[in-house]
Formats: C-alpha cells, sequence, structure tokens
C-alpha cells in the first residue's frame, strides 16, 4: 500500500528488482502509480494496480480478494500507505484525526485480518508494518493524530505477531525517521 510514492515507492520497486510479483494500491494517483506499475514491469514483475481508499474496509477486502483471486495466494502484505497533518491538538479537525488513524491504523487492520486466513491455511507469510519514530517520541510539527496512529500500528504489530506465530506467519515493523524522498 502506498506505492506512489515515497518509502511505499522504494520497497515496492525493491521487490521487483529482486522478482516478485506484486500488487501496487494508492489513493488517488493514479498516473504516478502506473509509472511504478510499468517500472516494476521493466525488471520482470508480474503486477497489477489498484487506486482506492485503504481507511475503507469494503476496498480492503476487494483489493485482497481480488490479487489472491489474480496471484493464487498472498505471500507477502507492506502496510506503508499513511497520512500526517501538521497542526496543533487545538486546531486538529476530528475529521482530520479520525481520516488519519483511518489510513494509519484502521488500514493495517483490515488488510491484516483479510490476509490472515490465507496465511494461516498455508502455515506462512510475512507482514510488514511501516511505522514511525513518531510513534516513540511526538514531534512539534506534527498533528497527535499521526503519533497515535503510528503507536497504535506497533501495538497491533505485537499482538499479531503473537497471535499468528503458530501458523509461521511473521509479523514486524519498521520505524524510519525521516527520509529524504
Amino acid at each position: 500500500t502506498g506505492a506512489s510514492r515515497g518509502i511505499g515507492k522504494s520497497i515496492a520497486l525493491n521487490f521487483a528488482r529482486n522478482g516478485a510479483s506484486l500488487v501496487l494500491t494508492c489513493l488517488k494517483e493514479a498516473k504516478a502509480l502506473n509509472a511504478i506499475k510499468e517500472e516494476a514491469e521493466s525488471y520482470g514483475a508480474k503486477v497489477i494496480s489498484f487506486v482506492g481508499d485503504v481507511s475503507s474496509n469494503d476496498f480492503c477486502n476487494t483489493l485482497v480478494s481480488k490479487s489472491a483471486d489474480f496471484f493464487g495466494t498472498i505471500d507477502i502484505l507492506v502496510n506503508c500507505a499513511g497520512d500526517i497533518t501538521r497542526s496543533s491538538t487545538e486546531k486538529m479537525s476530528y475529521e482530520d484525526w479520525h481520516r488519519i488513524i483511518g489510513v494509519n491504523l484502521h488500514s493495517v487492520l483490515y488488510l491484516s485480518k483479510n490476509v490472515m486466513p490465507i496465511m494461516r491455511i498455508k502455515k506462512c507469510g510475512k507482514i510488514i508494518n511501516i511505522t514511525s519514530q513518531m510513534a516513540h517520541m511526538p514531534h512539534p510539527a506534527a498533528s497527535p493524530s499521526y503519533g497515535v496512529s503510528k503507536s497504535g500500528v506497533m501495538a497491533l504489530t505485537r499482538h499479531l505477531a503473537q497471535e499468528y506465530a503458530k501458523f509461521n506467519v511473521c509479523i514486524n515493523n519498521i520505524a524510519p525517521g525521516s527520509i529524504d524522498t
């Protein structure tokens, strides 16, 4: 998820260079996503892409279902979609709060929950959740919704890792700091 730019783009292209087939998704950057798809295909990767909102459980259900149908299985899920606002607590709207929590945290649950039956049945899989250093230490220029959402992803990752280890599903998070993308 979040494959049209930044960390998500770099992850997707690295997987493609290493022989993976890919499902790419982003919120609304169809042109950018198509360019990433074409570049990944130039490395020999088999690629499908979807534009949609990962904060929607319906979209996540469809994304996983169509991906599993197309490829026959799902081996790895990288939850990289993210959003941030940069207003103080008092100036942050409730709409922004809910949007950030939806994209950054709810999407991780929706997608993970949808791929878990596939990975559990075949007794293998990998989920990589991209969190942030702001889950550990707030940044003065970021709204509280970002750090809260990324802290939630870290807690969810620990819970899922413990629950699904017995099925040989490895679940981790990566918490980068600022990256020049």
